[in-house]
């Protein structure tokens, strides 16, 4: 009975071309058990589903048989095809491809074979052209699970639009068991159902590719296909495997749809522009244009710390923050409010600032007062800041230091700017050098013109003669600092 069944289906499906890989275990064992091991564990286990594969890959033998008589490059579905262990032993592994006779014309099949241990580890590795079988030598443990991966690729087989790439993967293991008559045997046997899975999901699948032996009827009756080509009916653009169309000839100008710029489109869905980011839309399957509009942030309204800058590719411009530069801490001018006596009684030193730059700001900017050794004397705090943003351009306003360390008179020092004080991420980007002596309380209320002290310049060095186009900072002894500029 066993090679009734056999024979009588090896006969019908070879004659398909579907060499299937049951007739090859036979025809192909190296071990005089494997046609009765066959024959029970077919008739014994699985024959109602062993025979609905044998059944479904014949009816598509059966239908490809038509096609192939004209060499037509056809091929079957890639779930259709599914690995099966062809010779199996403790030192060979022989695998069977079903695909290579699936898949027409077969003498252009490419099959990528790669073996890996669990490790990633290479065993064995080959790209076979025009066969069915992959032979290898395991070299591992009985006990491993090796990695099985096999990646058909036909261009000249197309299906359903697309050449054929057909990705099967899946995974060996050792098994064991005994035949009725007691004996021991062992094979690699699949874990998966090792079902094919196509790769041309990310195909365009709007690009004309001819397949080969399709003629359609001579017949005009014009569709537009959606590569904005013209083809006589329906049948001519499926024989070029373009299957979304329009009815009616394209435009003459060749597109299927104009944008609001008058630039022919010559196929559906998204478009943009090459040469201009903002004119961007879509090309509906009737032949209409829906402008995409993109509110840019510089149109809005939106501020920008900096300026719009222009970017090469996209269709708004970025703010580019200002960098603030050495020179522009000059636009800025800090007058610090000693007490009477040079006493601190409510433990706050109170600034007064004026800025004179109106293209920029600095950003969560706070004042903070440092001794020469740099420790941290006053520094401004949310609590008492008047204005957290930053500092404005053009502004006028009194701010409140808090008092962390003790301050004695006679004190020298830096006065800083520091960005970003209120957002997290301090960055100070002004210093300027104080100097405050002690003064007796009938000194200050004396009404007479303060005595200069020194002239400093912005790094902090003594100058003697205050030159033309030189700024420099005048020191009283009466706390005060001017800052002069003197043309």
């Amino acid at each position: 009975m066993c090679g009734f069944i056999f024979g009588h289906l090896g006969q019908v499906i070879y004659k398909n071309h579907l060499f299937f890989i049951l007739i090859g275990m036979v025809i192909d064992s190296h071990n005089k058990y494997a046609v009765y091991e066959l024959c029970s564990y077919v008739l014994k286990n699985n024959f109602i589903k062993l025979m609905k594969k044998i059944l479904l890959l014949l009816v598509v033998s059966l239908g490809l048989s038509q096609f192939t008589k004209g060499q037509v490059t056809m091929t079957a579905a890639c779930d259709l095809m599914g690995l099966v262990v062809n010779v199996s032993d403790t030192n060979i592994v022989d695998i069977y491809h079903p695909g290579h006779y699936l898949t027409n014309p077969s003498e252009y099949n490419v099959i990528d074979w790669e073996i890996t241990d669990t490790q990633g580890n290479i065993v064995a590795e080959e790209s076979v052209i025009d066969y069915h079988r992959f032979a290898f030598q395991p070299n591992l443990p009985l006990t491993d699970t090796l990695n099985i991966s096999a990646h058909l690729v036909n261009d000249s087989a197309i299906y359903e639009g697309n050449p054929v790439s057909c990705l099967i993967e899946d995974q060996l293991y050792w098994t064991e068991d005994y035949l009725p008559s007691g004996t021991l045997y062992g094979r690699w046997t699949f874990v998966h159902e090792n079902v094919g899975e196509d790769q041309n999901g990310s195909i365009d699948s709007c690009i004309a590719i001819p397949i080969v032996g399709c003629g359609s009827a001579a017949l005009w009756d014009p569709v537009c296909g959606c590569d904005g080509v013209t083809y006589s009916n329906s049948g001519d653009a499926a024989c070029n495997s373009i299957y979304d169309f329009t009815g009616g000839e394209c435009n003459s100008q060749g597109g299927i749809c104009t944008s609001n710029s008058g630039i022919q489109i010559i196929e559906f869905g998204f478009w943009e522009n090459p040469d201009d980011p903002c004119d961007i839309g879509e090309c509906t399957s009737d032949g209409q244009f829906l402008e995409i509009v993109i509110d840019c942030m510089e149109q809005t309204g939106m501020p920008c710390n900096g300026e719009w800058v222009e970017v090469e590719g996209q269709c708004c411009s970025e703010c580019v923050e200002s960098v603030i530069a050495n020179y522009s801490c000059d636009s800025i001018s800090l007058n610090p409010i000693l007490p009477l006596g040079g006493v601190w009684d409510d433990s706050v030193l109170v600034v007064d600032i004026e800025t004179y730059f109106s293209n920029y700001s600095i950003p969560y900017a706070g004042l903070m007062l440092i001794d020469d050794m740099g420790d941290t004397i006053a520094i401004e705090t949310i609590s008492t800041a008047v204005n957290v943003y930053g500092i404005s351009p053009n502004t006028s306003e009194t701010r409140e230091l808090i008092l962390v360390n003790e301050l004695v008179l006679p004190f020298s020092g830096e006065l800083c700017v520091v960005e970003g004080l209120f957002a997290g991420t301090s960055n100070i980007v002004c210093s300027y050098p104080v100097i405050w002596y002690n003064m007796e309380l009938d000194q200050i209320q004396n009404n007479r013109q303060p005595k200069l002290l020194r002239m400093i310049d912005i790094l902090g060095r003594d100058i003697k003669i205050h030159q033309s186009g030189q700024l420099l900072f005048y020191i009283y002894d009466n706390g005060r600092v001017d800052k002069k500029f003197l043309q």
